[in-house]
């Protein structure tokens, strides 16, 4: 069924193959001949946004030479690109202000990096810049924001700092003092930080029983059958969002099911908790406080653009949504399957795609005589101010993980950016103690 309400353009396509000056294409690739040291002061587990965070901090503090970061992909932030790309998503969710360049030093920032590439960009980009300089909010190009990332890998010399490799355990012999297991080798550390991302939650049982029959799949799976004519959405973040334009572009009739009701804001968590303020408040609570404010903020949400869509979609019978409600069972049959839905609804459908979202998962495990230091718990207990694990000097966490001392942002790239500076500063504190 054809729609008229038109998304914006960005939304949909942007320029292809254009050049970027200061992008450096192979910038990301890690270099397989770099064989893994012994020993070194720092060891970051994880290549992701947040590493490439830390690092950029790191080299400003002359720590990167010290530091060894390890990563399982064949390049830096694979798996982030990877999505973005699975996903066909054109632009970033976070405005230019929430970069990877270090704080508090002159360094290139994504807007910066923005306005030398001035000429290679269309009228709308221009104009989202413009935005971005006079404090509003802007959305930043996905090619924009990937050259960015590899110009600034490039600039502070991070890959040369890159070992690939599967970290399997963290053995923790004394304060300061890890043997890092990475692919049946070993590495010694004094500092260890983990930088590991999310996963995506498990899944429930009915899943399981579509996938066998290849029915049902996860968004980031590879595409399904061509011949497709109605599919089923299951979740309300912006990977469903994504699926469900990139479906409806391709002419297929989707119902989308949301466990609760889909929320539409600029930003994945309230504006308050990216500044120092909203920090400094979520740092005056108590841990169930802190906890509870953590599973508000982080439910899922889309980009404010897409309710526009979604609704013109919605009223023209090309998109059918049911609210505040569950899938019950799956039954694969010939064609499809069946799906039994807890408002009372039964819905028979050619394919169903699933993004039930992420979580943290304190990842590899750390282990003091035989025993994991930290399971069980969403979060690690660590020091508000340096991020490092409560009794256990020399371990640190980002990302995600961090969330408890740097509130709902943490897993966001603003958060990240906080992290690396708690971070490094209190190792640059270690440092000159050392000295």
């Amino acid at each position: 069924m054809p729609f008229y309400f038109t998304p914006p353009p960005y939304l949909l396509e942007s320029p292809i193959g254009r050049t970027l000056y200061g992008d450096v294409p192979d910038a990301l690739t890690i270099d397989s001949s770099l064989t893994l040291p012994d020993a070194c002061e720092i060891a970051i587990i994880g290549g992701g946004i947040a590493s490439i965070a830390l690092a950029t901090r790191l080299w400003h503090c002359n720590l990167l030479h010290q530091t060894i970061i390890i990563e399982q992909a064949s390049s830096l932030a694979e798996t982030f690109f990877s999505r973005i790309s699975k996903l066909r998503q054109r632009v970033m969710r976070s405005p230019y202000e929430h970069h990877v360049g270090a704080e508090y030093v002159r360094d290139c920032e994504m807007l910066d990096f923005a306005r030398v590439n001035w000429r290679h960009l269309t009228d709308i980009e221009r104009g989202e810049i413009r935005m971005a300089q006079s404090g509003q909010r802007s959305v930043v190009p996905v090619d924009v924001f990937c050259a960015y990332i590899r110009h600034a890998v490039e600039a502070h010399q991070i890959r040369h700092q890159v070992r690939r490799g599967h970290v399997n355990s963290v053995q923790v012999l004394g304060p300061h003092h890890f043997v890092l297991n990475i692919d049946g080798r070993h590495l010694t550390a004094r500092n260890v930080i983990w930088a590991v991302g999310d996963q995506a939650r498990p899944l429930p049982e009915w899943v399981k029983r579509g996938q066998s029959k290849k029915r049902v799949s996860h968004w980031e799976e590879p595409g399904q059958d061509d011949e497709i004519e109605h599919a089923v959405v299951v979740g309300a973040g912006m990977s469903a969002a994504h699926l469900l334009l990139n479906l409806r572009e391709a002419g297929i009739r989707v119902t989308w099911i949301v466990r609760k009701q889909e929320r539409y804001q600029c930003t994945d968590v309230n504006a308050l908790y990216f500044r120092p303020e909203g920090r400094s408040y979520f740092l005056r609570q108590s841990l169930a406080q802190r906890l509870e404010c953590l599973q508000e903020q982080q439910r899922a949400s889309i980009m404010l653009e897409f309710e526009p869509i979604f609704r013109s979609w919605e009223e023209q019978g090309g998109l059918v949504v049911y609210r505040q409600t569950e899938v019950l069972d799956l039954e694969p049959d010939n064609d499809g399957v069946h799906l039994r839905l807890s408002n009372g609804m039964e819905v028979h459908t050619n394919h169903v795609y699933t993004a039930f979202g992420m979580h943290p998962v304190f990842s590899p495990p750390l282990i003091s005589e035989g025993k994991a230091l930290y399971q069980g718990r969403p979060y690690p207990l660590a020091d508000d101010k340096t991020l490092e694990l409560l009794n256990c000097p020399g371990a640190f966490v980002c990302g995600s993980l961090a969330s408890l001392s740097i509130g709902p942002a943490a897993r966001n790239i603003d958060g990240a950016r906080i992290a690396a500076d708690r971070i490094v500063s209190h190792l640059v504190q270690l440092q000159e103690r050392k000295v």
